[in-house]
């Protein structure tokens, strides 16, 4: 446990004392003088973000299938992961596009793979996948694309 006292009107703090891939909780309190004001409610961090799979494949097509896999994370943090699948080019599936599906949460990190069932032959679907974490909720990787087609 630390306190810290900041400057008057300070909007950022920055906690050089963290290691690595440890969690921190944080609670935020306004002072006038002798005066405490309310405390925040409890913020858990992590020194740093969680990490997206280095590499997502996608291959084993299929007609109406293809296999999904990317590296495990070896993580503590990490508890899953979020894939989206979006159909057609690379303009259609533009980062930011709103034709991205969700389409699935895989559980454990030492989870590796995933087949996608059901699509339509002879048709270009690109995936995207990102580590989710359960003591940050809302805290989630940068996505990671992979690219394939159906036979």
């Amino acid at each position: 446990n630390t306190t810290s006292v900041l400057a008057p009107n300070l909007a950022n703090y920055v906690d050089g004392s963290v290691n690595t891939n440890a969690l921190y909780s944080y609670q935020v309190g306004a002072v006038y003088g002798a005066t405490n004001g309310a405390v925040s409610q409890v913020y858990a961090l992590s020194a740093t973000a969680p990490t997206s799979p280095s590499a997502l494949s996608v291959g084993n097509a299929t007609t109406t299938s293809l296999r999904l896999s990317w590296p495990a994370s070896s993580s503590a943090y990490v508890t899953g992961y979020e894939i989206q699948r979006c159909r057609g080019s690379a303009t259609v599936c533009a980062a930011g596009s709103a034709n991205w599906q969700p389409l699935t949460t895989v559980n454990g990190r030492m989870t590796a793979r995933y087949t996608d069932t059901g699509l339509t032959p002879r048709t270009n679907y690109r995936y995207r996948i990102r580590a989710l974490v359960s003591v940050l909720p809302g805290v989630t990787s940068v996505w990671r694309t992979g690219n394939s087609s159906t036979r």
